[in-house]
């Protein structure tokens, strides 16, 4: 159901297709990231899913370690089987460390 959701909402014309974004909402301190699929939807580690937010920004200063858009979007399907009960944990394996590894290969959360 979530890789249907996926493909039911990816819009590979959109400038935010497949990358790798972050936003925050204020007054939460916290920077939360996602995966990309279309202008308006964003999917994100937390609760494994996608959702509206047109206040994503591109993470800056990873374009030579991405994969490029489609990819990355195959990988998120594949990251949805291999982590479908995945425990979120704010501190260990979060949203920055999923979407990371989803984009880059790069598991890391700053």
């Amino acid at each position: 159901m979530r890789i249907q959701a996926v493909s039911r909402l990816v819009d590979s014309s959109s400038e935010r297709y497949g990358r790798l974004l972050n936003w925050q909402n204020p007054p939460d301190p916290f920077w939360h990231y996602g995966i990309g699929l279309s202008d308006t939807y964003v999917y994100t580690g937390q609760g494994l899913c996608p959702f509206e937010s047109i206040n994503a920004k591109f993470v800056v200063g990873i374009d030579d370690i991405a994969f490029e858009p489609k990819q990355t979007i195959e990988r998120l399907k594949q990251a949805l089987h291999v982590f479908s009960n995945w425990e979120y944990i704010f501190a260990g394996w979060n949203c920055e460390h999923l979407s990371r590894l989803i984009e880059t290969d790069r598991p890391r959360c700053y």
